[in-house]
């Protein structure tokens, strides 16, 4: 019989990469179905969960939701790393494990003349889909950038659903966050005929838009999970990333819109995907950085780069997958 140290680097992955006889199952929160989520959409339909030996239950909710459930442990993994990091330079005990995008895919709408343009919005209501979620964060950025104060704004949290959509392209609410695929959908219908493009973020902000992020209990007591999660989400960002024809067709189906939709969303995005699912050490810093000073940290207690990010689980995923030869099929 070979000993462990006598099997190959390929079959050692092999065996690294095979799931186990009975699913373990987890959970993992998204914010909506849509093209920042491909990878999620990927490893779910292409059994990426399910070849790590994971059952997933999935939720959909916002990072104002998601990150406080991860806190309490009523949700093992969010996708929502972006309002993981302020969670975690508050005292959350938290780290960022993946970085799916690094801009956000936001962009801000009014379809009110008198609001084309972000000075113009003092004091009034812009809508996200929840208090603290990426969508807010990246109006913060994008805030500083343009040298205004940070409650030079409000925030109205409107939820998933058609009903921010609405509430930005009737004009009920002065101007409101919308990925790209929101956009082109009511492009298509025609309800932002009268819209004005205040400021596309994935050309103006840099950070953390999405990715996943869990609690540093979870890392400790069950880094085995952890690992598998990781590698699942690496398989899902590759397949999109790399397989265009195959991502669309997800993106459409799970986002119940046109192929053509869906299209204009994946090349939206597809620039901003973080390569192997981590950014380098200056991300990191200006993230946590900025956000300190957006949050009122004092530069005494600003945290470290470390204290927030933990990219261990995924660069051993990364080398599992290279050491195997794993490729996505289309």
């Amino acid at each position: 019989m070979k000993s462990v140290t006598a099997i190959g680097g390929a079959a050692l992955a092999a065996l690294l990469l095979a799931g186990p006889a009975s699913a373990e199952k987890t959970s993992l929160s998204y914010v909506t179905w849509n093209a920042d989520y491909g990878y999620i959409m990927a490893a779910l339909d292409k059994g990426y969960f399910k070849d790590e030996g994971l059952d997933v239950e999935l939720t959909a909710a916002g990072g104002g939701v998601a990150v406080p459930a991860v806190i309490s442990g009523s949700l093992n993994f969010t996708g929502s790393g972006s309002s993981a990091i302020s969670a975690i330079l508050k005292g959350a005990h938290m780290k960022v494990v993946v970085v799916g995008q690094d801009r956000p895919g936001w962009q801000l709408w009014s379809t009110k003349p008198e609001f084309a343009k972000l000075e113009n919005l003092k004091g009034e209501p812009v809508g996200v889909i929840s208090r603290g979620d990426s969508g807010e964060i990246a109006m913060r950025y994008l805030l500083k950038l343009h040298n205004l104060q940070r409650d030079y704004i409000a925030f109205t949290p409107l939820g998933t659903g058609t009903a921010r959509l609405a509430a930005i392209s009737t004009g009920t609410i002065p101007a409101g966050v919308m990925v790209w695929g929101e956009v082109e959908a009511l492009k298509t219908q025609g309800s932002l005929a009268k819209g004005h493009l205040i400021s596309n973020l994935t050309s103006e902000v840099r950070m953390v838009f999405n990715g996943l992020a869990t609690s540093d209990k979870l890392i400790a007591e069950k880094p085995d999970l952890v690992l598998k999660m990781v590698r699942a989400i690496l398989k899902g960002q590759t397949y999109i990333r790399t397989q265009r024809a195959g991502a669309i067709e997800l993106i459409a189906r799970y986002a119940k819109t046109e192929e053509k939709d869906a299209g204009s969303d994946y090349d939206h995005i597809k620039p901003a995907i973080a390569a192997d699912g981590t950014v380098s050490s200056d991300v990191q810093a200006e993230e946590v950085s900025l956000r300190s000073e957006m949050l009122d940290i004092p530069a005494a207690q600003t945290m470290k780069p470390a204290d927030v990010f933990d990219f261990g689980p995924a660069r051993r995923a990364a080398a599992d997958l290279k050491v195997s030869g794993w490729t996505p099929k289309p």
